[in-house]
């Protein structure tokens, strides 16, 4: 917990932010909440982490679902932020996107994190 006690708001959902929640090789498409000047989201040039970018999910407003990883053309390293996707795509180290790892915040009723294949979400075509 944040402050080693009780949990605080921001720690809400708990679990949300663990390994074991994320998509490794999947790309939610569009609903972007923060936008910036060549890439969609929160971008950095150092490498950052897929618990980083659910972290910067949890923080901002709206945000239920993310997307992470390294924008091939720009050399950043983006986080996206989104409100409700679209879409998925399965996006792997050969993609020319760069590889993706993607998570939510949403829980089904047995507190379980949805993942694109069973979340309603569709699979878009490349």
């Amino acid at each position: 917990m944040s402050n080693g006690g009780c949990p605080v708001k921001g720690d809400f959902p708990i679990g949300g932010c663990q390994s074991k929640n994320f998509e490794v090789g999947i790309d939610y498409q569009g609903s972007d909440l923060v936008k910036s000047k060549e890439t969609k989201g929160y971008w950095n040039m150092s490498e950052t982490s897929d618990e980083s970018c659910c972290k910067l999910c949890k923080q901002t407003e709206g945000c239920k679902y993310w997307t992470h990883g390294k924008h091939t053309p720009s050399g950043k390293w983006v986080c996206w932020v989104k409100s409700a996707p679209t879409g998925y795509e399965v996006q792997g180290s050969s993609s020319k996107y760069g590889a993706r790892t993607s998570g939510t915040l949403v829980q089904s009723n047995d507190g379980s994190f949805k993942k694109a294949a069973n979340s309603g979400i569709k699979k878009s075509r490349l």
